[in-house]
């Protein structure tokens, strides 16, 4: 498996500030591995339960389209729009969304993604930091 950090133009949501003027903290931040074969996390930090309120075993068990389905709907069109202006990359280095956190209430997260590419040079496995912006 190689590892690739996509390099396309960085893109936001609505956000007024420059992502680098937040630095990541711990107790605002989690991490995620995905299996794109799959669809499947195969890991997520602990400290997700300071982050989103749920824990890391509720995440995994949720799945994949549970976690898309808590972006906030205007932001999730925004983020299909930005797939489809970008078709040759599959995936954005970092984005700007609302998560509905497990209180019911939607907070601004900053995702920070790495795509690791299969012996074949398929996109196989996403590593994924996501930060409270």
């Amino acid at each position: 498996m190689t590892t690739c950090v996509e390099q396309t133009q960085k893109k936001q949501l609505n956000h007024p500030s420059s992502p680098d003027n937040h630095p990541a903290s711990p107790a605002t931040t989690f991490f995620y591995g995905l299996d794109l074969k799959s669809n499947r996390f195969l890991h997520v930090s602990s400290n997700i339960t300071a982050v989103f309120g749920y824990t890391k075993e509720e995440f995994i068990q949720n799945g994949l389209s549970w976690f898309v389905e808590q972006i906030h709907p205007y932001d999730l069109k925004k983020l299909d729009c930005l797939s489809k202006q970008h078709p040759h990359c599959p995936v954005v280095p970092y984005i700007f969304y609302r998560l509905k956190v497990k209180n019911g209430n939607y907070c601004l997260f900053k995702e920070i993604r790495c795509l690791l590419y299969g012996a074949q040079g398929e996109p196989s496995f996403l590593i994924s930091r996501v930060e409270m912006a």
